[in-house]
C-alpha cells in the first residue's frame, strides 16, 4: 500500500502539470481501441450494459432495469421510457 506521504506528493506532482485546472481526479490517459469486428463491440456492449448488475454497484437485479443503459433498447428497439426508438428515427 502506498504511504499517505507518496500519495501526497503524487497528488501534488500532477496538479503542477494541469495548473489551469483545479482539481484532477481521472488519470488523463485512454486505452483506445479500434473497433474492428462485430465480436468486439458486442463484447464491450455486454460489458456496459452488465456494469450496472456487477455486486460492486448493485444497481439493478437486470441489465435493462438501469435506467441510463441502452440495453433496453438492443433488447426491445425501445428505451427504458417506453418510447420506441426505432419508429422516431
Amino acid at each position: 500500500m502506498e504511504s499517505p506521504q507518496r500519495l501526497i506528493q503524487y497528488f501534488h506532482d500532477q496538479a503542477r502539470q494541469y495548473p489551469a485546472q483545479k482539481h484532477i481526479f481521472w488519470q488523463r490517459d485512454s486505452d483506445i481501441k479500434l473497433i474492428e469486428s462485430e465480436k468486439f463491440i458486442r463484447q464491450k456492449l455486454n460489458y456496459i450494459h452488465n456494469n450496472p448488475v456487477q455486486e460492486q454497484w448493485a444497481l439493478v437485479k437486470e441489465p435493462g432495469e438501469y435506467h441510463y443503459s441502452s440495453c433496453a433498447f438492443y433488447e426491445t428497439g425501445r428505451d427504458n421510457n417506453g418510447i420506441d426508438v426505432l419508429n422516431v428515427l
